[in-house]
């Protein structure tokens, strides 16, 4: 009776092992956007949408990575604070040297943001 109840408790321990183990395994990564960035024009292109530099933000502005440009993976995009894809993205390369985020703007969009460092504004 000892020797069945020994066998049953270790399969129940090996089948809550398994179970706990896969659900730490990694999960896949969602899949990027592919973004553009033209020779020798200071903009981003995705899909009809072109951006321009527009500000340089706080890395603590930078929400969830959505894309990487010209399929560089050091080249990241992400979302800007609540704003949407349409509006703002954030571009980040990822050097490790003075690694600065810049905000672009949709070309088409008219969202001021406040308490930003407006790329182009004079002092």
């Amino acid at each position: 009776m000892k020797k069945t109840s020994l066998i049953t408790l270790t399969i129940y321990v090996l089948t809550l092992t398994l179970v706990f183990l896969a659900s730490c395994a990694k999960k896949s990564p969602k899949e990027l956007l592919d973004f553009q960035l033209p020779n020798d024009q200071n903009m981003i292109l995705y899909q009809d949408i072109e951006y321009l530099p527009y500000g340089l933000p706080n890395k603590s502005d930078m929400k969830e990575q959505i894309g990487i440009l010209n399929n560089d993976e050091k080249y990241k995009v992400y979302s800007f604070q609540d704003y949407p894809l349409e509006e703002f993205i954030i571009e980040y390369y990822e050097s490790g040297l003075m690694d600065n985020p810049v905000l672009f703007r949709a070309s088409d969009c008219d969202t001021e943001i406040e308490d930003m460092y407006l790329l182009g504004e004079e002092e």
